[in-house]
């Protein structure tokens, strides 16, 4: 679960639901201010969008228009664990609080989505 490579830029996984998201913010603000050119990719699942660290990281990305990917994997958790008032269904939505662009995708249609920009 714990997995850790520096040397390649991966930066880790754990075990709980939404750390990543602001160390990956974290990992952005680096690479901006090192200016290196990195893009930073983060991996989560839809049950993270009701955790603080998730408006935390996102929030710091948008505020210093960090150079982070964020992407959220449905895995249906947030329908099994949200709590009372919870009306918002788009996921997707959740970045537009922040006045991030939003890209939805299904596994498929990634790959027509690569195709479409690779002939443009």
């Amino acid at each position: 679960m714990h997995l850790y490579e520096p040397a390649v830029g991966f930066l880790g996984t754990n075990g709980v639901v939404a750390p990543g998201i602001p160390i990956a913010a974290g990992a952005a603000l680096s690479a901006k201010l090192r200016k290196t050119g990195q893009v930073v990719v983060c991996f989560f699942g839809d049950g993270a969008v009701n955790n603080g660290a998730f408006h935390e990281g996102v929030n710091m990305a948008a505020v210093w228009n960090l150079p982070v990917l964020f992407i959220c994997e449905i895995t249906y958790m947030r329908r099994r664990c949200r709590p009372k008032g919870d009306e918002e269904t788009s996921i997707a939505g959740r970045g537009a609080i922040y006045n991030i662009p939003e890209l939805r995708l299904t596994g498929m249609m990634f790959w027509q989505y690569t195709k479409k920009r690779e002939s443009d």
